[in-house]
């Protein structure tokens, strides 16, 4: 066993999975090419995991702000320009001419994987058909599941019928336009319902429908699609009047045992993930009373019958009337949700607690990100080990597009002040004429992280507005 790591992403793995010819629900799909920027910032991320004698695979140089605030958590990243998953043009990447990579990679970076990665354990955040294509071309063994079984294991089709014995509310599946709305129309006549591609992820590839009006013109560009060519199917399910979203997080092992590694909790934002962070224990009372794993045993032992083996999310929900929906949708792959409890582990030997959150920005100024931090540091609100508070930015350092997505942690204990500490944050960006998107949810962000900081002051947490 390779004593070293190799951190790979494959974080656009629902658009690999699917294919280019499925039928998406969003009117605007993203292009490959703001996909790949994406991937570009969510790699850095990959850092969470990493140990000191890993290397991190990245799609384009870091801003030697990054590397500079990992090592403020401890973190001496080895970070390598990884071709595993393409690279970014040098537009994208922040530069209108060809940029000397080998002069711009701050240490201790490398341009190529090299033979101390190609000599390491691979751990990707998903498997795909472009690791197999690397793997293939470097006469290198798979060590993963086939290909065919972490595609069909990552489909929605998959989960629905995995969790049939216990889902409630009649969710159904449906493969055609046609037999899409005649589900949907049952499901609906009893209140809003929710329609989800079979490889679409949150925030988009899934679609609230609320009045019949709705429903229709989503069927006819459904219909448009399938005269071109295109297919797919979809999962239709009620709209639960849900108070709290969690994942639960598991690793199946190869000799098909599983294990349970944590829960977390989301805040979405509509339908877009926006920050995650500890699940209150007394909400994980209530999980744990529920029937929430024995019902999970049967999703695990499903996949290990399957053949598949490595990390899962199985996202649930909490609802208003204190129930538990224990499988809303299985994730047979590395999650935001695995990186946060990763970060949490780092924060506890410090006696601190984290939260992980995404920062959607506008800015037009040259290296943003490096300015930000500065700027934070400036304000006292920067985290370094051993502080009681602050933020570390961890990802989305390498574009330079005009909106962008950065990654967050904030790092707090019990005697500090999220609601000073977030609103410091606010007034960095913009010093540096930075705009943050107008949906950040800091007020409910700030509220959750009190309730974690004094839980009995705060019981139930369920009264909380997730």
């Amino acid at each position: 066993m390779p004593s070293s790591r190799f951190w790979v992403g494959g974080f656009s793995a629902e658009d690999e999975w699917g294919g280019a010819n499925r039928i998406q629900l969003s009117a605007l799909p993203g292009s490959l090419d703001s996909k790949l920027t994406l991937a570009a910032g969510m790699s850095e991320l990959l850092g969470i995991l990493s140990g000191p004698q890993d290397q991190v695979g990245i799609l384009a140089p870091p801003d030697v702000a990054l590397v500079e605030s990992y090592q403020r958590i401890g973190r001496h990243v080895q970070w390598a320009i990884c071709p595993v998953y393409g690279s970014l043009t040098a537009s994208e990447a922040g530069s209108t001419r060809d940029r000397d990579w080998a002069r711009e990679m701050p240490p201790p970076c490398d341009l190529g994987i090299g033979p101390q990665a190609e000599a390491a354990q691979f751990q990707p955040f998903a498997v795909t058909a472009r690791l197999a294509d690397y793997f293939a071309s470097i006469s290198r063994p798979w060590p993963f599941p086939s290909l065919e079984t972490v595609m069909w294991v990552n489909s929605k089709l998959w989960s629905h019928e995995a969790r049939r014995g216990f889902m409630r509310g009649g969710a159904t599946w449906a493969g055609t336009a046609r037999k899409l709305e005649a589900h949907a129309r049952t499901l609906l006549s009893a209140g809003p319902i929710v329609i989800k591609e079979d490889f679409g992820v949150s925030g988009k590839g899934n679609c609230i429908v609320r009045e019949l009006s709705q429903l229709q013109s989503l069927v006819r560009r459904i219909e448009q699609q399938e005269r071109r060519g295109k297919y797919g199917g979809f999962v239709i399910e009620p709209l639960f009047d849900k108070l709290i979203d969690f994942s639960g997080h598991f690793t199946v092992h190869e000799d098909g045992r599983s294990s349970f590694d944590g829960f977390r909790q989301m805040l979405n934002v509509g339908q877009r993930y926006a920050a995650s962070f500890a699940l209150p224990e007394c909400v994980q009372q209530s999980v744990r009373a529920s029937s929430y794993f024995a019902e999970v045993e049967t999703i695990l032992a499903a996949l290990a019958k399957e053949r598949y083996f490595g990390p899962v999310c199985i996202d649930g929900l909490v609802l208003r009337d204190g129930s538990v929906v224990s499988t809303l949708e299985v994730n047979a792959r590395m999650s935001m949700g695995r990186l946060s409890l990763a970060l949490d582990d780092e924060g506890r030997q410090n006696g601190l607690q984290t939260v992980l959150f995404i920062l959607r920005v506008r800015a037009s100024s040259e290296r943003p990100f490096a300015k930000v931090l500065t700027e934070l540091d400036r304000r006292r609100v920067l985290y370094q080990t051993g502080a009681a508070s602050g933020f570390s930015l961890l990802g989305g350092s390498a574009l330079a597009a005009a909106e962008l997505r950065w990654y967050g942690a904030y790092w707090f204990r019990g005697d500090a002040n999220p609601q000073r500490d977030f609103a410091e944050l606010l007034a960095a960006t913009q010093a540096c004429e930075v705009q943050v998107d107008g949906s950040f949810p800091i007020k409910a962000l700030t509220d959750h992280i009190a309730a974690l900081q004094s839980p009995l002051q705060h019981e139930p947490f369920i009264e909380l507005r997730a």
